[in-house]
């Protein structure tokens, strides 16, 4: 007993230690995001004057006959950024097809190239699916539009995910129509700089929106169940290696979970996930009369330690599951049902976890009766 409780003591120090270092890093990454932004808008002309110089020569490598297409698009690919005074800007480049959809040719992301703008958009969308923001399927053909058969430079707004602050952000793009005269190709070229950080990497972090009753006591049952586990188990061989292997995973998932990042959501949105832990909840309901029917079977069959443990573990879950089932329905804002949803999703996937061990259990008793050695797992 006593080296699970030294065990849960260096778990929850090396927890701490890599929580305050993943802090760190974010607010690092954090200033580094708000110092490119705020250069961005204070050098605005700057980076404007530069941006138009260099997309004009871009564009004329290919309208003067200098490149040819191929040549153009495999230069663009190599030198798909571009660095001043040691922030980073991308440039990318769509080809318009006939039915007025694009192909992208040069992107920041490499995986993209070559697919089509519709194929791109979906994957960023999924990548936004959690947030507030979304990014106009029209993007491309709109700013295609607005620059012109003229060829005008013009400037066109709209949210994204930043491919090099992986945040959601306001983009602030130059774009241009670039044309091929031999084939008649034509498409859009751009380049854009960071105006606003929409979501704080910070406060992303689940651990900041978990009741913090909730973490405590998600905490000391992991230990608990060990502590039951080592108790239940003491004639069994391997009761300790049992009870530090139970204490690890719970703990590895524990820190997994509280340092999940998600962006932020809309109010809608997160009524919405309420309902649907609301109905994993209720369906649980399912998996308790599985269990139900194992403690009977081992109780039937006098395995009185195992019978004793899984019913400890049953009772443990069930009750982390009542405190999910509390109702609150005094929202005031946004934060109030995002820490209502995320604390009931931490506590509702512990329990399922924990009626995983009492199925693990009965597996183990199951197989025994065909492979002997197996009962040194197995509490008299």
């Amino acid at each position: 007993m006593k080296i699970i409780l030294l065990t849960y003591i260096i778990i929850l120090l090396v927890q701490y230690v890599l929580i305050k270092y993943k802090i760190y890093r974010i607010d690092q990454s954090k200033k580094e995001n708000i110092n490119n932004v705020e250069y961005n808008i204070k050098n605005k002309d700057k980076l404007q004057k530069i941006f138009n110089e260099e997309i004009d020569k871009r564009v004329k490598l290919l309208e003067t006959g200098k490149l040819n297409y191929q040549d153009w698009i495999k230069y663009m690919n190599n030198n798909t950024f571009l660095d001043i005074d040691s922030n980073k800007y991308y440039f990318f480049v769509g080809e318009k097809l006939n039915d007025n959809t694009f192909m992208i040719r040069s992107h920041a992301e490499k995986r993209y190239i070559d697919f089509s703008w519709e194929d791109v958009l979906k994957d960023y969308n999924e990548g936004l699916v959690a947030t507030k923001y979304t990014t106009d399927a029209d993007l491309l053909i709109n700013a295609y539009n607005l620059s012109g058969p003229n060829s005008n430079i013009e400037i066109i707004k709209y949210y994204w995910l930043d491919p090099l602050s992986k945040m959601s952000v306001e983009k602030e793009t130059t774009v241009k129509r670039w044309t091929e005269k031999k084939t008649g190709r034509t498409g859009i070229i751009g380049i854009g700089k960071t105006t606003e950080l929409l979501s704080d990497l910070h406060s992303n972090i689940q651990l900041f929106k978990i009741k913090k009753p909730i973490l405590a006591l998600i905490s000391l049952s992991t230990l608990l169940l060990s502590l039951v586990i080592s108790f239940m188990e003491k004639q069994s061989k391997y009761s300790n290696a049992k009870s530090l292997f139970i204490l690890g995973i719970l703990n590895v998932y524990f820190f997994y979970f509280i340092t999940i990042n998600e962006e932020p959501t809309s109010f809608k949105t997160e009524l919405e996930r309420v309902k649907e832990i609301n109905s994993g909840i209720l369906s649980v309901s399912f998996l308790a009369s599985i269990n139900i029917f194992i403690l009977t079977t081992l109780n039937n069959e006098l395995k009185t330690g195992l019978f004793a443990e899984s019913s400890i573990i049953f009772g443990l879950s069930m009750f982390l599951l009542l405190f999910a089932t509390l109702k609150d329905t005094n929202y005031k804002n946004i934060q109030d049902i995002l820490e209502l949803r995320v604390s009931n999703q931490f506590i509702f996937n512990y329990s399922v976890l924990f009626n995983t061990f009492i199925i693990i259990n009965f597996l183990i008793y199951a197989i025994s009766i065909k492979f002997k050695f197996l009962k040194d797992f197995i509490p008299n």
